[in-house]
């Protein structure tokens, strides 16, 4: 029985080392493409998108905080397929351009949870202007935060327009 411990003992020992040794030849090649790629002109560039990204969305949230009607909360939401047959081409012009946009300020906040910015608030902001099945339900639950109706009234104090008013 001691001869078998020992073997077993032996084989898991080389399993070790190998994976071991295995690990350090990964740990050196991420290291040298790292020095190739990490260069500063990357570490600039990157930088910058940040920066562009932080002022893009600060502002796209506060642009679209700002226009909506102090009443948004409270008004019945209207169908879109009655909007959109009553509306023309027009209608649907502005619906692609409204996708685009919450499609835009959706992915900048969700990049802002994890970079500056204010990514909570631009999520928000891209749920209230794009068009999507179950959206007066979800932005209903999301506005019960008291933490969020104070940022959005205090973008709005700022953007020097009346306070939003929220369903009780």
């Amino acid at each position: 029985m001691g001869g078998l411990c020992e073997s077993v003992s032996d084989t898991l020992w080389l399993q070790v080392t190998q994976v071991e040794d295995s690990l350090h030849v990964y740990a050196r090649v991420l290291r040298e493409w790292l020095q190739e790629v990490w260069t500063p002109e990357l570490v600039w560039g990157l930088s910058l998108v940040s920066l562009v990204m932080v002022g893009g969305g600060i502002w796209g949230s506060l642009w679209v905080v700002r226009w909506l009607p102090e009443d948004y909360f409270l008004r019945p939401a209207p169908r879109l397929a009655q909007r959109l047959r009553r509306g023309g081409i027009g209608a649907w012009v502005q619906l692609l351009i409204r996708q685009v946009l919450g499609l835009a300020l959706g992915l900048a906040g969700i990049a802002m949870l994890v970079l500056p910015g204010q990514g909570l608030l631009t999520i928000l902001a891209a749920l209230c202007v794009a068009e999507y099945p179950g959206k007066v339900a979800l932005v209903r639950i999301l506005i019960r935060q008291p933490a969020l109706r104070r940022g959005l009234n205090a973008l709005r104090r700022r953007a020097g327009q009346k306070p939003l008013r929220f369903p009780d």
